[in-house]
């Protein structure tokens, strides 16, 4: 709460393994209108921790309205799909 409210978020992560996909938040946060800084805290022993597998990796519009490639793109996984679910 520190950099509050110069900053559209902030967050430190209380496990190591929950650093690459907080950093990914706070990427897709800063790009998204209106763009602006945000604040992640990793704790320094974070740095020396392995990462225990893949970590998803986002993409992000810098559009306010629906992109139109982004959902061309998601209908295409779900026709291609044989058993498609949401949740």
């Amino acid at each position: 709460m520190l950099p509050q409210p110069w900053v559209k978020w902030s967050y430190e992560p209380a496990r190591a393994e929950d650093v690459p996909e907080a950093f990914m938040r706070a990427y897709a946060l800063a790009l998204q209108p209106p763009a602006g800084p945000v604040y992640l805290s990793v704790p320094m022993d974070d740095w020396q921790q392995p990462l225990p597998g893949f970590t998803r990796v986002r993409t992000v519009s810098p559009r306010v309205a629906p992109d139109p490639e982004r959902l061309q793109a998601f209908a295409e996984r779900i026709s291609a799909a044989r058993r498609p679910a949401l949740t």
